[in-house]
């Protein structure tokens, strides 16, 4: 079974943040989360190695090394092959430089914009004003574009794709029709009132649980 993930970051990132904020506090920085669980068999994605929760602030970047335990069925504990972020940074070409290498370095091809800082700042007084997350133009796109020319050329079986963002749907369904699995991991509390996204893929993998039990802060000393 050969799976892979996509990552709609800075949704995933935000939605992830608010969560643990949730659970533990308005000032609690997911960048200090740690996991309280230890890795169990060989699925974990890209490797076994602590930390368990991989996080860059400046690229939105978060990732749990075991979410191929929180795969849906038989999926469960499947090793994700490959697996693709797709994020904005702001900064000068040395901050999106070290984005794009750290990214890698955790086991994920980097499909990052750079963004001028103006545009990151409004993005984000929009956000902290009204809720809504509006990300970087070209993110969104390059993702559905990535998901629909892997499963084109046949190289994938099922894809993980982390989101929270209604507007993937029509993607997904094509993907679907190719004959692949399509399984949404994502926030429920980031979808709208009867959303698609929970019943028209194969599975919806709810991962607000997840965040309140297995995420601990602050981090010890």
């Amino acid at each position: 079974m050969r799976i892979y993930a996509y990552v709609d970051g800075e949704s995933h990132y935000i939605r992830t943040q608010a969560e643990f904020r949730a659970t533990h506090g308005e000032s609690a920085d997911l960048a200090s989360a740690v996991y309280i669980h230890t890795s169990t068999g060989s699925a974990a994605y890209p490797d076994q190695s602590k930390p368990y929760l991989r996080v860059i602030p400046s690229a939105k970047f978060f990732w749990d090394t075991n979410y191929p335990f929180a795969g849906p069925g038989s999926l469960a504990g499947q090793y994700i092959s490959s697996a693709a972020y797709f994020t904005a940074v702001s900064g000068d070409s040395s901050a999106f430089h070290d984005a794009c290498l750290a990214i890698r370095r955790n086991g994920f091809f980097p499909h990052v914009i750079h963004e001028p800082t103006q545009l990151a700042n409004r993005r984000n007084e929009k956000r902290n004003a009204s809720g809504i997350i509006e990300k970087a133009k070209g993110v969104d796109i390059g993702l559905a574009v990535q998901l629909l020319e892997d499963a084109y050329h046949n190289n994938f079986d099922a894809c993980y794709v982390f989101t929270s963002d209604i507007d993937f749907l029509p993607a997904l369904r094509v993907v679907q029709r190719m004959g692949k699995k399509v399984v949404v991991f994502g926030y429920n509390r980031g979808l709208g009132d009867q959303s698609k996204l929970v019943y028209l893929p194969d599975a919806f993998v709810d991962l607000t649980e997840h965040v309140r039990t297995a995420y601990l802060n602050p981090a010890p000393t």
